[in-house]
């Protein structure tokens, strides 16, 4: 967000760039506190025994969805770089 604030005045590609990195940011918080927090909890804090069938049903789905967030948080990551490109590519091109 930070990033965003402060290149605003720059060209509109870097305000894209770090808005997409920041989107991209801001869906892996979001879902880890709607998606991975409740499942962690079932996982991490109930007993196995008692609760077997519950942890195996939360677990299938949690495996494939940590693939989304790495692939959201390398999003985020290509996209900062992209950004940062653009900057210096617009600050040696001025000079």
């Amino acid at each position: 967000m930070l990033t965003l604030i402060l290149f605003w005045k720059d060209s509109a590609s870097l305000r894209f760039y770090f808005a997409a990195s920041f989107a991209c940011y801001a869906a892996i918080l979001i879902l880890t506190l709607a998606y991975f927090v409740p499942r962690n909890l079932i996982l991490f804090t109930w007993s196995i025994s008692d609760h077997l069938e519950q942890i195996r049903t939360a677990s299938a789905p949690w495996s494939a969805m940590n693939w989304l967030r790495a692939l959201l948080g390398l999003a985020g990551v290509l996209f900062s770089f992209k950004g940062l490109d653009a900057y210096y590519d617009t600050r040696r091109k001025k000079t």
